[in-house]
């Protein structure tokens, strides 16, 4: 199939590569042409430096797709999707978008599929999202890894669940797109909290602790939207979670980590050349947490650290302190 990557950060590459070994004709877009030029002459991303990419992929800055192009992959920062999406022309060919990005927008709270059908008017049909566990640098190793594909029309699930699967990368698919998403998005924020608690120097009972409690969170504002509970106990909820959370590769846990040591948001932004989409999501809970009412504790704790100045131990020490209640209750929005 004829396949554009819009993104050539380590994911969008690690895709393209996927996709290239999997006799896919395979176009990668960056907005920098000097960038682009780079890739095109050493074939090594400056972050994935021990591994060459293929030759059969083509390099481009300009941003519009060709007309024949049947799928767009898109892998840039989850805030910039929207101006993005305005740039580009659907009304010639209508191809299927796939969402590798991973965070809700902060101005609306939406997920990444709905900003899509909000902006490119594209049906449901059209929309897919590509979420688990998954690093780029394993991905790239060919270590093998399963994560899902989920869209509302399940024909297009089943596609690129087809186009992506090889014998080291394994695709499930789903129907449930808000709750694969939400849980995706979310998890970046519990993931910020686990590389909190490593910076400060707590050990593993409040890792394991953290990351339990956590996974409960991840369900809290997809059931109110209609995603399905179990869900956030597959790939893109707890499979997610796990290796965002305790991963080396994970550039959320590691803005947790510089956080707990006392770094500002500011410093850590000079510190890293990558995104984590874990921090802007944060916002967007926590207005989504308002308007809706609900008890998210450890979301709730992580923004009033990045944004309010609240210290790390004090936060965790008011997580600690909270009223006592059961595990689980009848009401799964509260407990």
């Amino acid at each position: 199939m004829k396949i554009t990557v819009y993104g050539a950060g380590t994911w969008g590459i690690a895709l393209a590569e996927l996709l290239a070994q999997n006799e896919h004709e395979v176009n990668v877009w960056h907005y920098k042409e000097d960038f682009i030029n780079k890739l095109k002459k050493s074939l090594i991303h400056p972050n994935l430096n021990s591994h060459r990419i293929s030759k059969k992929i083509n390099f481009t800055h300009e941003i519009q797709f060709q007309s024949n192009v049947e799928i767009i992959v898109i892998a840039i920062p989850t805030q910039t999707i929207r101006g993005f999406l305005k740039k580009l022309n659907f009304t010639k060919n209508k191809p299927i978008i796939v969402s590798v990005s991973k965070g809700l927008e902060k101005e609306t709270g939406m997920t990444v599929s709905q900003v899509i059908y909000d902006v490119a008017k594209l049906p449901s049909e059209k929309i897919c999202a590509l979420y688990g566990p998954s690093h780029a640098e394993e991905v790239m190793k060919k270590i093998p890894t399963a994560i899902v594909s989920a869209s509302k029309c399940t024909e297009t699930a089943e596609l690129i669940q087809k186009v992506f699967s090889n014998q080291f990368f394994r695709v499930y698919r789903s129907s449930d797109i808000i709750g694969v998403e939400f849980g995706g998005s979310i998890k970046n924020v519990i993931s910020i909290a686990s590389g909190i608690c490593k910076g400060i120097g707590f050990g593993d009972n409040t890792i394991a602790a953290l990351l339990t409690r956590g996974t409960k969170e991840l369900s809290q504002l997809g059931l109110l939207f209609g995603a399905k509970r179990e869900t956030f106990f597959g790939l893109s909820g707890m499979g997610d979670l796990i290796v965002t959370a305790t991963s080396k590769h994970s550039r959320n846990r590691q803005v947790g980590e510089w956080i707990g040591e006392g770094f500002t948001l500011d410093q850590i932004s000079k510190k890293m050349n990558m995104i984590a989409e874990g921090v802007e999501t944060t916002k967007a809970i926590n207005s989504l947490v308002k308007q809706n009412k609900i008890d998210m504790p450890i979301c709730k704790e992580v923004y009033q650290i990045l944004f309010k100045g609240k210290n790390s131990v004090i936060a965790m020490g008011d997580l600690m302190t909270r009223k006592l209640t059961t595990e689980y209750s009848n009401n799964s929005l509260q407990d």
